[in-house]
């Protein structure tokens, strides 16, 4: 586990370079105890689903951590607020508007389906699956900051009153309600959804961090980017100090849980 925790570190170095990203930076605009996770590849690393031999490293720099997960206080989730349904069209009834973003993974979840056919672990598949069980789920919504936010953010505040809408979601494909890849979904300026690429990294860092602070425990997790940051954040809202952490150090981890990263040192990097 060591001798690949040192190989990621060292794709890691290689990618924040400066070559370029996966399908993840589209979204750039346009505690219990830790459970064991699996560890995986760079999501910046991922291979387009339309051209499955070339990867686009490339990846923002980590936040230094002072606290992890477990020892991290809990608000009560009685206490803790959520932002309505991330759209930035309000005209659209939040039914109709998540019918109409899957509609739109459905070209592309038909191409994952033909390729998967042939190689269904390299499209995030267990060799063990049907793919006819395979289905199109719930979009996770995918929130930015802005530059003035992150600029002014202070510790008095929370992360999730400076969270908007990006315009961007993620589509999980699921088999029996398992996550095993995401299809990424944009709204253009004419308010029309269209699909992106497919996304098994994140898909399975995803899992992780739901798996380590889940729902039933009250906590939401949620996917922040940043205009001009590839890849994405994640915050745990329910949890003190506020934190926001770049994903790939859910990637690094080797024998222990990444610490989360607070807000404050990371807003202010973004400047």
């Amino acid at each position: 586990m060591k001798t690949f925790a040192l190989a990621v570190a060292a794709a890691l170095c290689f990618t924040r370079s400066g070559l370029g990203g996966d399908d993840s930076k589209n979204t750039a605009n346009d505690a219990p105890a830790a459970a064991p996770i699996e560890a995986v590849a760079m999501p910046r690393l991922e291979n387009n689903l339309n051209n499955p031999g070339s990867g686009n490293p490339a990846v923002s720099q980590p936040q230094n951590n002072q606290s992890p997960a477990p020892a991290t206080p809990v608000i009560q989730p009685a206490a803790a607020t959520q932002p309505p349904n991330a759209s930035p069209s309000p005209r659209a009834h939040p039914d109709q508007q998540t019918e109409a973003i899957r509609k739109a993974a459905e070209p592309k979840f038909d191409d994952v389906m033909d390729h998967a056919a042939h190689e269904k672990t390299a499209y995030g598949f267990e060799n063990e699956d049907n793919l006819e069980d395979a289905k199109l789920g719930d979009p996770l919504p995918i929130y930015t900051i802005s530059e003035k936010d992150a600029t002014n953010f202070s510790p008095a505040q929370d992360v999730e009153s400076i969270l908007k809408p990006s315009g961007h979601w993620l589509v999980p494909v699921t088999v029996k309600g398992a996550l095993r890849t995401f299809i990424s979904v944009s709204e253009n300026s004419n308010h029309e959804f269209e699909a992106g690429g497919a996304s098994v990294i994140t898909a399975r860092v995803w899992k992780t961090i739901a798996s380590r602070w889940p729902a039933e425990k009250g906590f939401h997790p949620k996917l922040v980017s940043f205009p001009g940051i590839p890849g994405y954040y994640f915050t745990i809202p329910e949890l003190q100090p506020q934190n926001l952490t770049d994903i790939v150090e859910v990637l690094a981890e080797a024998d222990q849980a990444a610490n989360l990263s607070p807000a404050l040192v990371t807003l202010h990097s973004w400047r």
